[in-house]
């Protein structure tokens, strides 16, 4: 925890600094690769593990649009951990936490594709970036 005082003297503590912000989001980044290569390499994870509410609609074209907007949203995240000063990544990073929370949203609960249980990691991390990263900026 960093301390910081304030003018009046209060003592603030966060556990906001760009160093951990680096170190968690190296963290997500391995573990949306290891998401992205399943996408892309198997044949039944996304079908039995994640869209287990809707298995007629998992098919190739999903696994690996599913599978490259992850690589995608991986690469940007750890370039961001790189480079945490760098406005433009770390907006990008942002707005990949948003789009992970809309999508398992209303994947969740519009179209009831992904059940609560698969959808719990997703939100933690997405909210918990997101909020650390709004709260940094």
């Amino acid at each position: 925890l960093k301390k910081i005082m304030t003018d009046s003297g209060t003592i603030l503590f966060t556990l906001a600094t760009s160093s951990y912000l680096s170190l968690w989001l190296y963290v997500v980044s391995a573990l949306s690769a290891f998401g992205c290569l399943q996408a892309l390499l198997s044949e039944t994870i996304l079908r039995d593990r994640q869209f287990s509410l809707a298995k007629a609609h998992v098919n190739g074209v999903t696994r690996r649009l599913f599978g490259a907007w992850t690589g995608v949203a991986t690469y940007v995240r750890f370039k961001c951990a790189q480079s945490p000063s760098n406005g433009a990544v770390y907006d990008l990073t942002v707005f990949t936490f948003v789009v992970a929370l809309v999508f398992y949203a209303y994947e969740t609960f519009v179209t009831r594709t992904v059940p609560h249980k698969n959808a719990l990691a997703p939100f933690i991390v997405a909210s918990t970036s997101l909020v650390w990263m709004l709260l940094l900026n």
